[in-house]
């Protein structure tokens, strides 16, 4: 889940400064950007405190 919340990050990030995205939609871009940033540091976060990685394969989560 890490990896795709990185994939799509660099995704936005390269499509906004390529200009892909219209100025009219750029907030919209950039609160996706923000939650996917915020997700990231939650899965992050709860790593840390259960010593578990969030995509332990072997458990199947």
């Amino acid at each position: 889940m890490r990896k795709v919340c990185f994939v799509l990050q660099l995704l936005m990030l390269l499509l906004m400064l390529i200009g892909e995205i219209p100025p009219a939609y750029a907030w919209v871009a950039t609160a996706a950007f923000c939650l996917l940033c915020l997700l990231e540091a939650v899965m992050v976060l709860a790593e840390h405190l259960t010593g578990h990685p969030a995509d332990d394969r072997r458990h199947g989560t």
